[in-house]
């Protein structure tokens, strides 16, 4: 069953470490949105991962939405202890599921939409819900079936930029979950090439629905793109916006290099150049040289040089990716 609501809603999203987080601090405080205040996680963490299992009763999966829904929200608590009373928000969430189809991404997203909502005293009609979620893009048509009146905006960043700060995370937090610098290159050749990808397409198709901002721009003219933002939002620029903030705490960033920055500083546009190595910047510019072009961004290597590096990449990518053994060795 497709389901359609004329309410106003707004993503951000860009692949992540792109700066979506940045942005999303941006909008704390802001009186004409309903902001949902961390990564809604559910369009990754939930869905479809956990829903297409058919297995699953709704009972476990109402206890995997409270999980994804409670521990995203901990997050905040690390910024601004006092930011959120988590188990009086899921009591509200849970009320709200109550005869929710927990498979459907309308359901779900309309129940912690109405459930923010009252969280805040607020009709969730009166305001446009935002959230942010890391690539979304590809999905925007899907989006824009059930929410006509939908607003997207992403973030492109430089993939060399983008891929530093992933890569200063590797040994800290997502070695944890298993990914080394080979998965992360991996990624970031694929997932960010999607977001850069459908990001041109989608502000050609859809300049009403869709708007791409570069991360550079963001960090060295935030009032001008923030204006630019809010015209495209329909909303009054607000001074507010030029602050990240969490519940109006100021924010501090989220890199994995251990260095805080307090307010919107463009010290890591360019910073790949020492970050990362010369190996991973070829293998970036070989798969991902067009896409770089139409965001404006310059190549350092040579087609040829790149070319080499990513032979000896891919070996690596397609034994650990694709390679299946046809010729099985028999014991004895």
């Amino acid at each position: 069953m497709i389901h359609k609501n004329d309410q106003p809603i707004v993503i951000l999203t860009g692949h992540r470490k792109s700066g979506t987080s940045l942005l999303h601090r941006l909008f704390d405080g802001v009186n004409s949105l309903n902001s949902y205040p961390v990564d809604i996680s559910v369009l990754y963490a939930y869905f479809p991962y956990f829903t297409s299992d058919s297995a699953l009763s709704d009972k476990q999966l109402e206890s995997r939405l409270h999980l994804v829904v409670s521990r995203s929200l901990e997050y905040l608590l690390t910024h601004n202890p006092s930011a959120v009373d988590i188990g009086k928000y899921t009591k509200l969430l849970k009320t709200e599921i109550v005869g929710a189809n927990l498979r459907s991404r309308y359901d779900i997203l309309e129940a912690i939409r109405e459930s923010w909502s009252k969280y805040n005293g607020i009709s969730s009609n009166s305001l446009p819900f935002l959230f942010k979620e890391t690539s979304q893009s590809i999905f925007l048509e899907r989006f824009l079936s059930m929410y006509p009146n939908l607003k997207m905006i992403s973030v492109v960043r430089d993939p060399r930029d983008n891929f530093a700060a992933i890569f200063d995370g590797v040994n800290r937090y997502y070695s944890k979950m298993g990914e080394g610098e080979l998965e992360s290159i991996s990624s970031l050749i694929n997932r960010g090439r999607m977001d850069m990808l459908s990001a041109a397409m989608n502000q050609e198709k859809y300049p009403e629905s869709f708007l791409a901002i570069k991360f550079e721009d963001l960090v060295s003219s935030p009032e001008r793109v923030l204006k630019s933002i809010s015209k495209f939002l329909d909303i009054e620029f607000d001074p507010v916006m030029l602050i990240p903030s969490v519940f109006g705490v100021g924010y501090s960033g989220n890199s994995h290099d251990g260095n805080s920055i307090i307010g919107v500083s463009s010290s890591r546009v360019g910073a790949w150049r020492s970050r990362v190595s010369e190996s991973s910047i070829k293998i970036i510019e070989y798969w991902l040289a067009k896409e770089m072009d139409v965001w404006g961004y310059q190549l350092e290597f040579s087609e040829a040089q790149s070319h080499k590096e990513f032979s000896g990449f891919y070996e690596q990518y397609n034994s650990r990716y694709f390679y299946s053994d046809s010729f099985v060795m028999e014991e004895g």
